[in-house]
């Protein structure tokens, strides 16, 4: 969920998502504003990936208080003190240049095993 909510996950987690087929890396170039070119490692989501997503998102509308607790604490960045993580494609291609050079030293290199 911290892929879908936050746009990242953490090294492991994205070898991770690979090995169950949801996600394969996916290489991103971006050309910054002073025409220097970042390059993202990133993951895309399969079919199957949002599928999972889906069900996941589903189980949100559910009332009862612990089904609800547990999504508040999916709601917090699990990386957010993660040195490098691994975004994901769509994630990136919604940002602006400002969050893209900003998340750019976070995003781990070659992070597929």
């Amino acid at each position: 969920m911290n892929l879908h909510l936050h746009g990242c996950v953490d090294v492991g987690s994205a070898n991770e998502l690979c090995d169950l087929g949801l996600t394969t890396p996916f290489t991103l170039r971006v050309r910054a504003s002073d025409d220097t070119q970042l390059q993202f490692d990133a993951l895309m989501l399969e079919l199957s990936g949002h599928i999972e997503i889906g069900r996941m998102t589903y189980g949100a509308a559910i009332t009862h208080r612990f089904v609800q607790d547990a999504f508040e604490r999916m709601r917090t960045d699990q990386c957010r003190d993660q040195s490098k993580v691994v975004f994901e494609q769509a994630y990136l291609e919604n940002c602006s240049q400002a969050v893209l050079l900003r998340n750019h030293p976070r995003a781990a290199v070659a992070w597929w095993l």
